[in-house]
């Protein structure tokens, strides 16, 4: 965990080589022990940094596996944030319906379980999704964050799922 944690550190000082070095290390140590919630965590983080550098088919394939474990695990947190992640991941491929659609059941997950992103995260995926609000048609962006929003748990993963390689 502490590598995963010094990971977390190095991402946010833009040190994505070294961050990405650290998440790789501590996804190995994960997977020696067999620790899935530890692998499916440093998969979202290494699938952040893939989309960051607009690697959209390491982030899916990151992302997908981070989903069906945090899902085999019951991990709602987990679930979300890796919907988030998908979001992001459609954002980066010109799909701003899809990003808002499941960024906005990302978010109605997080409500029904209670926990919501800290207030940097939060501002940061509000930042990203300005792209996605502005590049629709204000009925056609509100549309596809209800759309989202009114998914049940597993229609919002299905979706994730669906187009994701």
């Amino acid at each position: 965990w502490s590598l995963n944690q010094r990971g977390d550190i190095a991402r946010e000082e833009g040190e994505w080589a070294a961050a990405r070095e650290l998440y790789q290390c501590a996804l190995s140590a994960f997977r020696e022990t067999d620790d899935r919630w530890g692998i499916a965590r440093s998969l979202t983080d290494l699938a952040q940094i893939a989309c960051d550098e607009r690697d959209p088919v390491t982030a899916h394939a990151a992302y997908r596996e981070a989903l069906q474990l945090f899902v085999n695990l019951g991990h709602k947190r987990g679930i979300a944030r890796a919907l988030e992640g998908f979001g992001w991941s459609a954002l980066g491929q010109g799909d701003a319906g899809r990003a808002l659609a499941i960024t906005a059941a990302a978010a109605h997950l997080r409500q029904r379980i209670g926990a919501p992103l800290m207030a940097a995260e939060q501002s940061k995926l509000n930042d990203k999704l300005q792209t996605a609000w502005t590049s629709l048609p204000d009925g056609e962006a509100r549309a596809a964050y209800a759309r989202g929003w009114a998914m049940n748990l597993d229609s919002a993963i299905h979706y994730a799922f669906e187009d994701s390689g």
